[in-house]
């Protein structure tokens, strides 16, 4: 049986994060958030997303260092997407992110490419190689949610 591309309709809704991993150039996987990340990702029938995910251990702060850490430990935003077919995977779609806002702004008014697929009510997100959310040179970001009820 050979896989099929997700509809827009199956990704409508919220997703509930389970797990945040980058690939460095010598293919070495590690978890910028932790083992145990916290987040949620809508994408809504309007066109628009918000993405929030956090480590999993944040406590709160005061000092600047501690406010510090607590901006280095998590990443959100927020604008419109579009979805098309990829062309490199039959049962995958590509999702285009217009970042109008972000925690980071630098990535404010950019676009985003993502590589999507859906197994059951798994959603995994793939980022080509690019410069992670955290400034370092990476070969892949992968994000995995789970359809939240």
């Amino acid at each position: 049986m050979s896989a099929v591309r997700p509809t827009a309709e199956q990704l409508y809704g919220s997703w509930k994060l389970i797990s945040n991993t980058l690939e460095d150039a010598e293919g070495k996987l590690r978890h910028p958030l932790g083992e145990h990340p916290k987040g949620y990702l809508t994408l809504t029938p309007e066109g628009r997303f918000t993405a929030i995910l956090a480590a999993g251990n944040r406590k709160p702060g005061q000092s600047l260092d501690e406010l510090a850490a607590l901006q280095r430990s998590h990443i959100a935003y927020t604008g419109q997407f579009t979805l098309e077919p990829d062309p490199a995977n039959p049962a995958g779609l590509l999702l285009r992110n217009r970042v109008e806002i972000a925690w980071n702004e630098a990535w404010a008014g950019t676009e985003q490419v993502r590589y999507l697929s859906l197994d059951g009510n798994i959603l995994t997100i793939t980022a080509s190689p690019q410069l992670s959310a955290f400034g370092e040179k990476i070969r892949r970001a992968t994000i995995i949610w789970e359809k939240s009820r």
